[in-house]
């Protein structure tokens, strides 16, 4: 029971889903909030993230057993990381998931790669199968699939992280919205050239927030397209400048919060140089 989303962008991985845990313990299942996306590599030859989705423990396990087989390569091409996605996981489905007895413990997982500084890939799994997904588009797992792709084919243009970021953000709050098994928190990470980016809580909420009012929004906006109602031409332009002006304030928003994260990035670069000089 979840929504995960993973998008190859011009610039980097983005990756994003819900956090809760639904088991079977309860006829409606008993609900609890756990991490869905994990580090399997930060290095800078190679760096990998994963979104996972289905039976808990047995995709943390698979996590697990990813990371440990991305740390034993050495100069890997992505030749070298496929075959290790792909051998990876039918040893670990061989050995701890079809020997299970009655119904087999299933899970997926998105893998996001970047390999040297600029060589960025991802990759879907459904049981023994890895696919490879393309440039510029997006893979969808979990039980809210078809309610986040339904989403993201009203916006779906991807380019560049900060535009995608959004993009991800509202796919999976129209998943929690609307499909029972997907809640809590969202948990969005970024992939880029300067590493992993797992601190966007406060950009996850305020995009959830700024959506939320669009949504409603153009509500309106529909309404007021039936010229039997009652809405002036005047009605009409007060709720598309409401429009405008929320999302114009959601962009002021995060040109603050980049130009706050560049000034941070050159502060950390100045103290770590300074620290590294050698004492007179």
């Amino acid at each position: 029971m979840t929504i995960g989303i993973g998008f190859v962008c011009s610039n980097g991985i983005v990756l994003a889903t819900d956090k809760q845990y639904t088991t079977q313990y309860t006829e409606f299942g008993l609900k609890k909030e756990g991490p869905k996306l994990f580090v399997a590599s930060d290095r800078s030859d190679l760096a990998v993230i994963i979104a996972a989705a289905g039976n808990v423990p047995f995709m943390k396990m698979a996590a697990g057993r990813l990371k440990d087989a991305f740390g034993r390569l050495v100069n890997p091409s992505e030749q070298d990381v496929k075959e290790t996605i792909e051998d990876e996981l039918l040893l670990f489905h061989n050995t701890h998931g079809y020997p299970v007895p009655g119904n087999k413990p299933f899970f997926s997982l998105l893998i996001g790669v970047r390999i040297g500084d600029d060589t960025f890939r991802m990759w879907q799994s459904d049981r023994t199968s890895v696919v490879q997904v393309s440039y510029g588009d997006y893979a969808c797992i979990g039980v809210g699939e078809t309610v986040s792709k339904y989403a993201l084919e009203l916006v779906h243009s991807i380019g560049d992280v900060p535009e995608t970021k959004v993009i991800a953000a509202f796919a999976i709050r129209a998943a929690k919205d609307h499909v029972n098994g997907c809640g809590g928190p969202t948990q969005l990470w970024v992939l880029d050239r300067t590493g992993i980016d797992q601190n966007t809580n406060i950009f996850v909420k305020e995009a959830e927030l700024t959506s939320e009012e669009l949504f409603q929004s153009l509500k309106d906006v529909m309404l007021s397209l039936n010229t039997g109602n009652l809405e002036s031409d005047d009605d009409v332009k007060k709720i598309t400048n409401l429009i405008a002006e929320s999302v114009i304030d959601f962009r002021d928003a995060q040109t603050r919060r980049i130009k706050k994260q560049l000034r941070l990035a050159e502060l950390r670069q100045k103290h770590k140089a300074a620290a590294t000089q050698p004492t007179p």
